[in-house]
């Protein structure tokens, strides 16, 4: 779960501290009752940023959040490259019937040395919120395509009291399966699972 934020009155209290005295790191996160990683966050986004101590000061606290977290850094080289390739990212995720992970695994192929999969999927989100897209659902399965034949013994086993069918159903996650690669997987023959 995440934290709140802190008040924006801590926040200017914590720069101005910082900036006007000698007051060290591990005395404002006493004084103010935040952990260490807080008050280098704040600290490191006023540095950063192009404020000076008068303009936070005109901040409004709805605004000092945005100010200062809003604030950051340039995108590195390979960043600025995934991010050039995201429009079409997101265009695949609306159109085709694949998903993020998908799409990673094929950058990931082109790219080896690159972004793992949560910094790509962050990146993706990230690109999103700043271009004022709504992020399209990750859907991790496809619809599944039963033939007919598995289909019926699909419905006998639901109506078994052995429940059998629930492991049938997560082996037929993948499109081009049948009965016969679950008789495979299982190792068992054809006769036997239909009982």
């Amino acid at each position: 779960m995440p934290t709140r934020p802190i008040p924006a009155r801590k926040i200017k209290d914590i720069i101005d501290l910082r900036t006007a005295t000698t007051v060290s790191r591990r005395q404002l996160e006493q004084m103010f009752g935040i952990s260490k990683s807080t008050v280098h966050k704040y600290l490191s986004a006023f540095a950063s940023s192009p404020l000076s101590i008068q303009d936070l000061a005109n901040l409004t606290d709805k605004n000092i959040h945005t100010a200062l977290l809003g604030c950051s850094p340039a995108p590195n080289a390979q960043q600025q490259a995934l991010l050039e390739q995201m429009p079409s990212v997101h265009k695949r995720l609306a159109d085709e019937h694949t998903n993020l992970r998908q799409i990673w695994r094929e950058y990931r192929a082109s790219n080896p040395l690159t972004y793992g999969y949560s910094q790509f999927t962050n990146l993706c989100a990230q690109w999103c919120r700043q271009n004022h897209l709504r992020r399209i659902r990750n859907h991790p399965w496809f619809p599944l395509v039963i033939s007919e034949p598995d289909r019926a013994t699909l419905k006998q086993w639901r109506l078994s009291k052995n429940r059998r069918w629930e492991r049938a159903v997560a082996l037929l996650g993948h499109q081009d399966e049948s009965l016969n690669g679950i008789c495979r997987k299982l190792e068992r023959s054809r006769k036997t699972i239909k009982q």
